[in-house]
């Protein structure tokens, strides 16, 4: 799967697989029901069922199959008839804003073949597969934000083991991710009660709610993996609904969750809370929430990083209602690293039971085990760690690593939970040379990252310039004179520059070679590239080509506002806008019959109008409104990665800004029809893609390495005053 062009990273790979698994794992399921209800009927037609289309003979050919997927299958699916049917609810869901990435049919079937080769109806081959997909979840960590979705599997098998649900009690998560604490809870009742045979009343109890395409897809696909063959898993997001709505036939009896942290809820979510909680922070919002969902007697776990015990304002009115309403009875406190690679916050885990109100809090600070300083991807927190805490739990005397505080002294702390263990050294604040020392080392390390980038592009230039050897370590010290160095990678990489040594290396590789002259009409002989003071020739190996020639352009969609919701909704499709690919997109949904240009994330997008124009984007699952456009060109003739770096060159973002249409009224096919497209050989660009990638990495380290020296100059000097002033 790996080899297939159209899948671009572990989070497309691990998404392609599993809408693939949930098939088959729906149609082992579908095997099994037939047997025992002779009324069954599937909400899927007969042509578009796995074993109609994914089977043995009657498979389709590999020149069929991705037309079938892309045109027959996920259309179908993605329209399926809910009315009273809630099987095909959770098809329609997972399938409403998933993807088809393969796009070879050969490597396609290959999979489907390994697929066909599990039984999901066997519970053996059923249970050693879940240790499978555990570990296609556990990679999530490593495939960019994608990885939030992921708590350590000890994490939730402490935190479930300590709630200890009941058969018969409802479980919640109303941020579920990929379905861990779901899934520990159904593995508890099995072990608990043989409920394997209850397992269609234990579907009804276990809940999840995920507002998320993907994490819904891996969570449904996770919960049928454990036995539930229609699992109560909604694309929703709870906070949308109203505080006061929410009615006794609502309660549950555990939540056990991990609510996403240093999220912000849209505007006005927040109005549907009581005015003294009203607030943006998710976290926060999902506290409160929590607080109204359990039942009498209901018992909560949930994950919580360092800044709810100490914060203010809002935050304190929480805990103060939090304390009052609920027994908060114990704080385990995690170290460093817990959440890495995804996030090195200290996080804590809050046990409470509402009913009675709280009359002291016992702490647990979990150590690192012996010889260990952090926690990482090769050396994760284990299960086995948390018997510390599991012997401590009905036997609890305060030792060096508990603690109790009583309700007077957290009322004189004004709410703030953030108590350090007593019974711990405490390490002296560092002096002013200690961070002196600190500060060294970052400028070190800075040095160090611009050593790297400069020894690497001597290696690709012509010449060594005096810039290099002369002005990079004193200009590169900002957000905005990095941001320059990066536009000229993408030049020095769009003229040849970063190659020449390959090209000496492989001299029977040109643009000749692979035919593609006579396909484009390319005059090999006109390698200069000119415009607007940019001037630079090309390799001869090399060709060029107009814009026209190569590309097209697609605008996007713009329906009426009246048609905007901000939340998922069946039937309607993400809109996306410029905002959607920054730090802080606000997504809006529309009618998937009131947009025509879809896009994915195999697409390379660019902002058409105002300040955004010529920004270039991966595009994302949705549609796309009329500021963005999407290239259209042959991809056997240019790859996706190096497009991305071509249209971030100087010569091109030069074109952007220079447009001579008004930034406000943007540009069309006739002004960008004359650019010059460079064309390397085909084995030539995934050289550049992969040196472009490699700096790219630099350049990002050596911005966090920057603002960290800047941080640590204050402390330096703030010290260093205290200790004059001293």
């Amino acid at each position: 799967m790996r080899r297939d062009s159209g899948i671009d990273g572990d989070a497309q790979r691990i998404s392609q697989m599993v809408w693939m698994l949930f098939l088959k794992i729906l149609a082992d399921k579908e095997t099994g029901r037939k047997t025992v209800l002779d009324d069954y009927k599937s909400p899927i037609k007969d042509e578009f069922k796995w074993q109609n289309w994914a089977v043995g003979k009657i498979g389709l050919t590999e020149n069929q199959l991705v037309g079938f997927i892309n045109n027959k299958l996920f259309p179908a699916l993605k329209s399926l008839n809910v009315t009273d049917n809630p099987q095909a609810r959770i098809i329609r869901e997972v399938f409403e804003n998933t993807s088809n990435y393969m796009k070879n049919g050969t490597l396609f079937h290959q999979v489907i073949k390994k697929i066909n080769q599990i039984n999901f109806n066997d519970f053996s081959e059923s249970h050693l597969f879940n240790d499978i997909y555990e570990t296609l979840l556990k990679e999530l960590q490593s495939a960019g934000s994608a990885g939030e979705y992921y708590t350590p599997r000890a994490v939730t098998q402490f935190m479930t083991d300590i709630i200890n649900p009941k058969f018969g009690e409802i479980v919640l998560d109303p941020a579920c991710g990929t379905g861990g604490f779901l899934t520990c809870s159904i593995n508890h009742l099995y072990k608990a009660k043989n409920a394997i045979k209850d397992r269609h009343i234990l579907q009804s109890l276990i809940r999840g709610i995920e507002k998320k395409p993907m994490p819904h897809l891996l969570c449904t696909t996770n919960l049928m993996l454990h036995g539930l063959d229609v699992p109560t898993v909604r694309r929703d997001n709870y906070l949308n609904k109203p505080y006061v709505e929410w009615e006794s036939n609502d309660m549950v009896d555990v939540i056990l969750m991990n609510p996403p942290f240093g999220g912000l809820e849209e505007d006005g979510v927040e109005n549907n809370f009581p005015s003294k909680f009203r607030t943006k922070e998710t976290l926060d919002l999902f506290l409160v929430l929590i607080m109204r969902l359990l039942k009498k007697n209901g018992r909560a776990a949930v994950v919580v990083p360092d800044g709810i015990l100490f914060g203010e304002g809002v935050k304190t009115r929480i805990k103060e209602e939090l304390i009052n309403s609920c027994n908060l009875h114990t704080i385990v406190r995690l170290p460093h690293g817990v959440f890495n690679p995804y996030t090195g916050i200290k996080t804590n885990l809050l046990f409470f039971k509402k009913g009675s109100p709280t009359k002291e809090i016992w702490y647990f600070e979990h150590p690192y085990p012996d010889g260990f300083k952090n926690y990482n991807k090769t050396n994760p927190i284990e299960l086995k760690e948390f018997d510390l805490e599991k012997g401590w739990w009905d036997n609890r005397k305060e030792n060096k690593y508990a603690w109790k505080i009583s309700i007077e002294d957290i009322k004189k702390r004004e709410y703030n939970l953030d108590i350090k263990n007593p019974h711990k050294v405490v390490n002296k604040l560092p002096s002013s040379k200690e961070l002196l020392n600190q500060y060294n080392t970052i400028e070190k390390n800075i040095k160090s990252t611009q050593q790297n980038i400069i020894d690497f592009l001597r290696q690709s230039l012509d010449k060594d310039s005096i810039f290099l050897q002369q002005n990079f370590s004193n200009f590169f010290r900002d957000k905005k004179s990095i941001k320059q160095l990066r536009e000229a990678i993408f030049q020095l990489a769009v003229q040849g520059k970063l190659t020449k040594k390959w090209r000496k290396d492989h001299p029977n590789i040109s643009i000749k070679t692979q035919g593609l002259s006579k396909l484009l009409k390319i005059d090999a002989n006109k390698l200069q590239i000119h415009y607007n003071g940019i001037n630079f020739q090309i390799p001869s190996t090399w060709s060029k080509v107009k814009f026209s020639q190569l590309f097209d352009i697609k605008g996007g969609s713009q329906p009426v506002k009246s048609k905007f919701i901000n939340n998922p909704k069946n039937g309607y499709v993400q809109l996306f806008q410029i905002r959607d690919f920054g730090n802080n997109p606000r997504p809006i949904y529309v009618p998937i019959d009131s947009v025509s240009k879809f896009c994915n994330s195999d697409d390379i997008m660019i902002g058409r109008y105002g300040a955004s124009i010529g920004k270039v984007f991966y595009g994302k699952n949705g549609a796309y409104n009329v500021a963005l456009v999407k290239l259209i060109w042959d991809r056997d003739i240019l790859l996706l990665d190096f497009v991305y770096q071509l249209f971030n060159s100087r010569y091109i973002q030069k074109f952007f800004k220079n447009c001579s249409r008004s930034a406000q009224a943007g540009f069309n096919k006739k002004d960008v029809s004359k650019i010059s497209i460079v064309i390397p050989p085909v084995e030539e660009q995934k050289i550049i893609v992969k040196k472009v990638k490699y700096l790219m990495t630099l350049c990002e380290s050596l911005e966090e390495k920057v603002e960290n020296s800047q941080c640590q100059k204050e402390k330096v000097m703030e010290s260093s005053l205290t200790d004059l002033i001293l």
